[in-house]
């Protein structure tokens, strides 16, 4: 009876436990000499990731983008790496979010949102994202990466936890010759 007890409560743990943040739709291509990107950040809201928000201190959701040419039997070699930090920031007082996006360390677009929903869509949806330079020669398959980190948690009041997602991968069209 204690064995049936436990994995009931095993059972119980397991699925009260909260959808892990992942990215989702990931879709890459080349526009002339860059590669762009669009894709989605899911369940990454809790209330933890809200609360932290709310509290008026800066909280960002940072991107990392890798571009990897593809080897069979081998380790895939990284080709270029970029970061977007998007970070928003609560205002008491006028009741605003303002949202930054900094690509590479550089401030690329800022704006002011009223709801907490539009706060949502502005961190997690990224569309038509110019990141990374196109391989001159792309007769080899490569990927594009992309990953979230949410900053960090503690377990068990003690020990701090990174809050990451896996990668989300997808394939940029090889070319023919050597020119693109």
């Amino acid at each position: 009876m204690s064995i049936t007890a436990a994995l009931l409560s095993l059972s119980l743990w397991a699925a009260a436990e909260p959808p892990k943040p992942r990215v989702t739709h990931l879709l890459a291509g080349v526009e002339g000499s860059r590669i762009e990107v669009g894709f989605d950040l899911r369940d990454a809201f809790d209330a933890a990731f809200r609360e932290r928000v709310e509290s008026g201190l800066p909280t960002s959701i940072i991107y990392e983008m890798q571009l990897v040419r593809e080897r069979r039997m081998w380790f895939d070699r990284k080709v270029a790496r970029s970061e977007l930090e998007v970070s928003a920031t609560y205002d008491g007082v006028t009741m605003e979010y303002q949202v930054h996006f900094r690509l590479d360390g550089e401030l690329v677009e800022s704006r002011v949102v009223q709801e907490p929903a539009e706060l949502e869509r502005a961190m997690t949806r990224i569309r038509n994202l110019t990141v990374l330079k196109a391989p001159a020669d792309r007769r080899e398959r490569c990927q594009v990466r992309v990953r979230a980190d949410l900053g960090s948690k503690t377990w068990l009041s003690l020990i701090p936890i990174r809050i990451t997602t896996d990668w989300a991968v997808a394939d940029l069209p090889a070319t023919g010759s050597a020119n693109g």
